[in-house]
């Protein structure tokens, strides 16, 4: 698969949460640090099923529509757009890889919800921040390699998101 454009969400918007909304939830919580990630990634936000390229089964839906307009734009063709889970990105990302599109909606853990749950447990960072950060860990990583542009959209970006992207 030689993707030109790859769209991914942080690891907690990239779930079904077991079918419950409620569970959903759990992604505003603190992330504990003797929690390991494997644990959240089994029990609370487990990975939507993916087929044998990587391309996820269900995603935000934003990032579904710019997927859509992509392939219908005819400016690039289905086997070139994919909305693929962020702990694919290193098999998916190669030389031939233009950008890469993230869609974030409370990547810092600032919305109402995550500072009022992270704050109330005390135990560390909103796991929706956690995740965001290991996904641009990982694209920065690929960066140095391929060379691609890295895009942001969601409901919240800003100049300070940049800002927090950058000292990583």
């Amino acid at each position: 698969m030689f993707l030109k454009i790859v769209l991914t969400a942080p690891a907690t918007e990239m779930s079904e949460y077991n079918k419950n909304p409620a569970i959903a939830f759990v992604s505003t919580f603190s992330k504990p640090f003797f929690v390991p990630r494997e644990f959240l990634l089994k029990n609370m936000y487990r990975p939507v099923e993916r087929d044998q390229d990587f391309r996820v089964k269900f995603a935000p839906l934003g990032l579904r529509r710019i997927e859509a307009s992509l392939i219908q734009s005819s400016i690039f063709r289905e086997d070139e757009v994919a909305v693929v889970h962020p702990d694919d990105l290193e098999e998916v990302i190669r030389e031939n890889t233009k950008v890469v599109g993230i869609g974030a909606k409370d990547p810092l853990g600032l919305g109402y919800v995550s500072l009022t749950y992270s704050v109330l447990l005390g135990l560390g960072e909103p796991m929706n921040k956690f995740e965001f950060f290991k996904l641009v860990k990982i694209l920065k990583k690929l960066r140095k390699k391929y060379r691609f542009k890295v895009v942001l959209g969601g409901p919240v970006h800003s100049k300070f998101i940049c800002m927090e992207i950058q000292r990583l």
